[in-house]
């Protein structure tokens, strides 16, 4: 077994076009938790979440988590869990079509964790998958892996 089919993956954006400055669907926990895309952390030490942007016709707006201890209550900020700092700039028209990454040790964090997408001024593609490992019961199937199917070559 290689290490990747000890994680379990959720879909947190799903791939699609988003129309100028607005939120990606389910990318709002904060005005609209109860259509969030979040990941339920139970049982996991990490999470990586992986953003992948396509063409952006204008700088991302906002890209950071937030964590809520029910899958609908009211998320807060995730200190340090944002981009848009010196170290960590959002994501701009010159620097899209790449992946970017938050890397969360989940000791002390809330169970559930959502990311937060919004588009700048211009329409732009974008899609988000959380990976949890590190986990306490091994996942054995595809759908404890958060998968539809598994393929083994």
């Amino acid at each position: 077994m290689t290490p990747l089919q000890n994680c379990k993956f959720v879909q947190m954006i799903k791939p699609e076009i988003l129309k100028s400055g607005a939120y990606w669907t389910g990318a709002d926990p904060v005005n609209n938790a109860a259509t969030a895309l979040e990941v339920d952390t139970m049982g996991y030490r990490y999470l990586t979440v992986l953003v992948s942007l396509g063409v952006c016709a204008a700088d991302i707006a906002e890209m950071d988590l937030y964590e809520c201890e029910t899958a609908t209550g009211t998320y807060t900020a995730i200190t340090g869990g944002a981009y848009g700092t010196t170290a960590n700039p959002l994501p701009t028209t010159t620097t899209d079509e790449t992946a970017y990454a938050f890397h969360v040790d989940l000791a002390g964090r809330k169970r559930y964790i959502a990311l937060r997408l919004k588009a700048g001024a211009g329409n732009s593609y974008a899609a988000a998958i959380g990976i949890l490992s590190d986990a306490s019961v091994t996942p054995n199937t595809a759908t404890e892996r958060g998968l539809g199917t598994d393929l083994f070559v």
